[in-house]
């Protein structure tokens, strides 16, 4: 299995072992969010195994969360890779039509060269993917008005 692939599956495995959970900044106590609340989850992948690839979480409700920090959590079985527990994000708030995002993106299928970043719609529960090289005008829109950017990794929190 190439790197790429498994970096997609180890995405996708961050998805679903702990898209629902994250820590609140005070008291470490694991918060939920509602999956109905999500309107897109953008994350980044990333070729480097030392980077921890950010994730963006647009809501319903117009509000929007960036994760900044990370906790790493071990497998108790020692075949899987560890995952990542987000810890602190920044939030705020936009007001652009983020609608058109996933038109004309590709499903992510069996195909998992040239990923740049994968795009979970949870309204109709597919996610896509944006290949290295190819512009989503809505979401440089998006990311532009909100002033976010997914090329970054995220801090270990220690």
């Amino acid at each position: 299995m190439n790197k790429k692939r498994l970096i997609v599956l180890f995405l996708l495995c961050i998805y679903l072992i702990g898209c629902n959970k994250s820590y609140n900044e005070k008291d470490t106590t694991v918060l939920s969010v509602e999956a109905d609340d999500i309107l897109y989850e953008i994350s980044k992948v990333n070729d480097e195994e030392t980077c921890v690839p950010t994730k963006l979480m647009i809501y319903k409700d117009g509000r929007y969360e960036i994760y900044t920090k990370y906790k790493k959590e071990t497998n108790e079985n020692d075949s899987l890779p560890p995952f990542y527990i987000y810890t602190k994000s920044n939030k705020g708030k936009y007001s652009y039509d983020c609608s058109q995002i996933t038109l004309g993106l590709e499903e992510i299928g069996d195909i998992y060269d040239d990923i740049n970043y994968i795009v979970t719609d949870y309204d109709i529960g597919k996610s896509y993917f944006i290949k290295h090289g190819e512009t989503n005008k809505t979401l440089d829109e998006l990311l532009k008005s909100i002033d976010v950017n997914l090329d970054i990794c995220l801090e270990e929190d220690k």
